[in-house]
């Protein structure tokens, strides 16, 4: 959906939410073993947020002010024991928008299935995960997404699903001789969108990790690792990576870890729509990772050189934790160099501090990846938080966000950012009832548009329920 909202048909979410709910009732009703102290907690949360915004799809040329309403309805449920963790979370949001463009609309919009389950023993311990998503890509805010990928930045029409499933499987925790197998599976599929960059692809991995304790302070492992990626991209890619490693694990000290791995990588590209560029390439990996705890915080040093689909890649960063009295500091430092990769540094910042008034968060962060077309991308991130209460019931909040994404190699990769300046005031009206009103500014920019901006207000109104049994 480009301007308007499509409504979306919930019949499988449902039929999924209903499943979990049945398998995880008996497990919230369960007895306690010996020992074990239940606590099966439900929580319900709704929130409608009304804004009013001057370019809410960051166009070039803004029809006028749209008008968006969005409740979003919440459900979790959660259960504790000393054996096993329970979680589940729903959510959805009815949207109502009027645009100059069109007549009022109106439909549910992102269902999320979030469900995650870990059961433990003395010796052995199981993990299950699965993240269902569908989301207007109009309305996805990019600066959330824990990982950016070229393109992620603009506004493009269209709906995005993801779909992530995984598991894992550890035995002989406290043992000699350990073993640990996991799988996972990451989907990413878009409907109704123009955008030839954005194309159904999906990723597969599996790994199986033998691991030796020699002793307290010796640990060995051997890990095979196999992953399938999968897209539906011009020229129909596939590619298969095998990795073979050995890893070891040496603390030299109370305070002070030496660990290393070396391992050989083999990555097989076929290309569907033209085979004569199918492709593989074998090498070496390693890494050798220090770290030295000191009596305020830790120092750590890395060094790690491996293979991508642009050819070989090596990083070398050092680093260094500190505890303050009002707070805590990270910071890193290092370069990345490699065939098809310019020499760049890389880094990132994190500072959280108590203030006399207010408290203050910054988060800075820059990396160079290889992306999912083989291409070098370097990725700048930025988030600063200041917070400051006005008296027991209310507070004020700033916040600055800030992505940049930008070619690190080849030159195939168009620099683009996005940023947002907000303020925000919130006051509790009751114990469970909140109110949050604020002012919003939103910037993009990108080679090809060039600089997009929009300004929009917003009153959010929110409650939580929880209750156990």
């Amino acid at each position: 959906m480009g301007r308007g909202i499509r409504t979306m048909q919930t019949g499988a979410l449902a039929w999924t939410g209903g499943l979990l709910l049945m398998g995880l009732a008996p497990a919230l009703a369960q007895q306690a073993g010996p020992g074990e102290r239940p606590n099966p907690a439900l929580s319900f949360g709704i929130s409608t947020t009304l804004r009013a915004s001057d370019n809410y799809a960051l166009e070039a040329d803004p029809a006028g002010t749209t008008y968006i309403s969005d409740t979003r309805l919440s459900f979790g449920a959660r259960s504790l024991t000393q054996a096993q963790q329970i979680s589940l979370d729903l959510s959805g949001v009815y949207r109502v928008i009027d645009t100059p463009e069109a007549d009022i609309s109106s439909g549910f919009e992102d269902p999320r299935l979030s469900f995650s389950y870990l059961r433990t023993s003395a010796n052995a311990r199981f993990a299950f995960e699965a993240d269902y998503n569908r989301a207007d890509l109009t309305f996805l805010d990019p600066l959330l997404l824990e990982d950016l990928a070229d393109g992620d930045l603009t506004s493009p029409d269209g709906t995005l699903q993801t779909t992530r499933l995984s598991t894992s499987l550890e035995t002989g925790i406290t043992d000699p001789l350990g073993f640990r197998a996991e799988l996972s599976r990451d989907d990413r599929r878009y409907f109704d969108t123009t955008d030839p960059g954005l194309y159904d692809r999906h990723t597969d991995r599996a790994s199986a990790t033998v691991i030796l304790r020699v002793s307290p302070a010796l640990e060995g492992n051997l890990r095979l690792s196999y992953t399938r990626y999968e897209a539906e991209d011009a020229v129909e890619t596939s590619r298969d990576t095998r990795s073979l490693s050995a890893g070891l694990t040496y603390r030299l000290s109370p305070g002070t870890t030496v660990q290393a791995t070396l391992g050989q990588t083999e990555i097989e590209e076929r290309f569907g729509v033209a085979p004569a560029l199918d492709e593989t390439t074998r090498g070496t990996s390693g890494t050798l990772d220090v770290s030295h705890a000191l009596a305020n915080g830790l120092v750590t040093g890395s060094l790690s050189t491996d293979l991508t689909t642009a050819g070989r890649r090596t990083t070398l960063e050092v680093g260094r934790s500190l505890e303050m009295p009002l707070g805590e500091l990270e910071v890193g430092v290092g370069l990345v160099t490699g065939d098809n990769i310019d020499t760049a540094a890389i880094g990132s910042l994190s500072l959280s501090r108590d203030l006399p008034e207010g408290s203050l968060t910054a988060a800075l962060t820059r990396t160079v990846s290889v992306n999912d077309e083989s291409e070098a991308q370097s990725t700048t991130r930025t988030a600063i938080g200041y917070r400051l209460p006005v008296n027991d019931l209310s507070s004020l909040a700033f916040d600055l966000s800030y992505a940049r994404i930008s070619d690190a190699g080849n030159g195939a990769i168009e620099d683009q950012s996005r940023g947002s300046l907000s303020a925000r005031y919130t006051r509790q009206l009751t114990r469970d009832w909140g109110l949050s009103v604020g002012y919003e500014h939103s910037v993009r920019t990108s080679e090809t548009d060039g600089r997009l901006q929009s300004n929009a207000i917003f009153l959010t109104l929110d409650r939580d329920f929880l209750t156990s049994f």
